[in-house]
């Protein structure tokens, strides 16, 4: 009996590990989606750029804290607002690209996630900030989807 139990923990055990990898390979994937919809290079069409707006309001849930505390921006956002967000930021620069490092991801059940990291904008405008990053599990795509993201200046 004991036996039975012990390879049944492994077994869940296992399990838990390759989903928590597998959800984290998924999570590293929706930044590099974020760094992929914010680049944009001096010849994109106004098309691309509506296109890369909405893609990126795709990636929110429809309640989504946003908080940039210089900026005085802490409110509850859809993806309607983070696309028109996007929209804005993206107009205006020339070029921007984004690139995510330290990532330190935290699955904390098969729906839920924390990441923390740093994001470091080049192109027209160059700077480093940190931030904390929420994520769910959206029940209707199974996709990871933004939950709530605070942005913090690096001095």
């Amino acid at each position: 009996m004991i036996k039975i139990a012990a390879v049944a923990a492994l077994i869940l055990a296992t399990a838990w590990f390759m989903m928590s990898s597998s959800d984290e390979k998924r999570i590293q994937k929706q930044f590099d989606r974020v760094a992929e919809l914010f680049l944009k290079e001096e010849s994109e069409s106004m098309l691309a750029a509506g296109v890369k707006a909405k893609s990126i309001g795709a990636m929110v849930m429809p309640k989504t804290k946003m908080e940039v505390r210089e900026l005085g921006l802490r409110r509850t956002i859809d993806s309607d607002e983070a696309s028109e967000m996007a929209a804005v930021f993206r107009a205006h620069l020339r070029t921007i690209s984004i690139k995510f490092s330290q990532l330190t991801i935290d699955v904390k059940s098969n729906d839920e996630a924390d990441v923390i990291g740093n994001a470091t904008l080049s192109g027209s405008m160059s700077e480093e900030r940190s931030f904390e990053a929420s994520l769910v599990k959206d029940p209707e795509t199974d996709e990871w989807k933004f939950s709530s993201v605070k942005l913090h200046r690096v001095n």
